[in-house]
């Protein structure tokens, strides 16, 4: 049987799997991440060979994928037309970041291409990469202890969008 048949017949809960796959001092801050998520009401739900789906509220925050001593988070921000509400009220470290962000020009590798075009906050984008994704998000590969404090951030800022869109009657995208 292989990795991907055996985990998704049992399913293992992420932190089996970070014992299995995570030793010295990362395992330690790796497992005070994920208790830390899970104290914000994340639940992750086994999605992938070593692979989660982080949850709030029934809506999809991150996708995170574990390896040998390090794992990779990708936390969704906001549908293209939800993009201004998401930054509303953000600190304007926050907004700087999400504009650089978003200014990778597609180069046709999947299926957005020709890439899309569309106004954030006033200011015009035009022929933007989201990988074949309707959303955009924040990738990090290997975090490091500094990138995880920035992580805890996104992901809160995820929650918040989340809780203003369900309360708005509006769907935050990316659906379970």
């Amino acid at each position: 049987m292989t990795n991907f048949q055996t985990q998704k017949a049992n399913k293992p809960r992420i932190h089996v799997l970070a014992d299995q796959l995570m030793t010295s001092d990362y395992k330690k801050e790796f497992t005070d991440f994920l208790d830390y998520l899970q104290q914000q009401k994340i639940v992750f739900t086994w999605y992938a060979t070593n692979a989660y789906a982080l949850n709030f509220r029934s809506k999809r925050v991150a996708l995170m994928s574990l390896d040998e001593n390090k794992f990779n988070i990708f936390i969704y921000t906001a549908q293209r037309d939800m993009f201004d509400s998401y930054l509303e009220n953000q600190p304007q470290d926050i907004v700087d970041n999400f504009m650089a962000s978003i200014s990778i020009k597609c180069n046709g590798c999947t299926g957005c291409s020709p890439g899309k075009t569309f106004a954030v906050l006033g200011k015009s984008f035009k022929h933007v990469c989201f990988g074949g994704r309707g959303t955009h998000g924040y990738n990090f590969a290997a975090p490091g202890k500094n990138q995880i404090e920035t992580i805890k951030k996104y992901v809160c800022i995820r929650q918040e969008y989340i809780t203003k869109m369900l309360a708005l009657g509006i769907h935050p995208g990316t659906a379970k």
